[in-house]
């Protein structure tokens, strides 16, 4: 099983691409046909393994936001709490 981290694509340069995670920039390997400038790619060990569009980006999100507030909840917040630490978790993260 691979984990698969979502950047957009700032700029395709053959072979190459690069992408943004967020506000830290990568150069990858482009392992699909048809990446473009403006996507948001899959990328996994330094290539991009697919592409997203921006409806299953935020459903991935939503998973992302529960599995951190379970860890929270496991860590002894409540419920409440756990929710809301986890949408600042999310918030950090797509500021960068």
């Amino acid at each position: 099983m691979c984990w698969g981290v979502p950047a957009k694509v700032v700029k395709v340069e053959g072979l190459y691409a690069h992408v943004d995670f967020g506000g830290v920039k990568k150069q990858v390997l482009v392992g699909v046909e048809d990446i473009r400038e403006g996507e948001i790619a899959v990328v996994h060990a330094g290539l991009i393994i697919g592409k997203i569009d921006e409806k299953s980006l935020a459903e991935n999100l939503e998973f992302y936001r529960e599995v951190i507030a379970t860890n929270f909840m496991a860590e002894g917040l409540s419920s409440e709490e756990a929710r809301k630490r986890a949408e600042e978790e999310i918030k950090k993260i797509l500021q960068k």
